[in-house]
């Protein structure tokens, strides 16, 4: 019987750390030639974010990027390019849950292919700057 209780233990602890994984995302998307195009970031449900640090990729050869849009995370918000990564970094004073979509990339396509990539170091902290464990796909 006291092989069964640290076995048990051990199956909870990793269901809780599998399923309780945040993910960050961008989905794939089209659009005609010549076109404007919206690229949502999308965040798992996450509680208490005190602040967030993504760098994403993009292939300046087939996009532009323009701006950042519907973006849910008010006040201290900074957007900047170097290159060909968008550099986002927010933070709070007070915490804040975040479930959906964070924010629009807004993008002049002209043709081709460009994978959005998440590059370099990203996190999504708490209050104090622990970061949480997260996927960024």
């Amino acid at each position: 019987m006291r092989r069964i209780i640290p076995i048990i233990s051990l199956l909870i602890f990793f269901a809780g750390a599998t399923f309780g994984q945040t993910t960050v995302s961008i989905p794939d998307k089209t659009a005609p030639d010549g076109s404007d195009v919206l690229v949502p970031v999308s965040i798992t449900a996450q509680d208490d974010v005190g602040s967030v640090n993504l760098n994403i990729e993009f292939d300046a050869a087939v996009v532009t990027f323009q701006s950042v849009e519907n973006n849910v995370l008010t006040g201290n918000f900074v957007v900047n390019v170097t290159g060909n990564v968008i550099q986002v970094g927010w933070f709070g004073l007070s915490p804040v849950n975040l479930s959906g979509k964070i924010f629009d990339l807004k993008f002049a396509y002209s043709s081709g292919s460009s994978a959005l990539a998440f590059v370099g170091t990203n996190e999504i902290d708490d209050q104090v700057g622990g970061a949480y464990p997260v996927t960024f796909t």
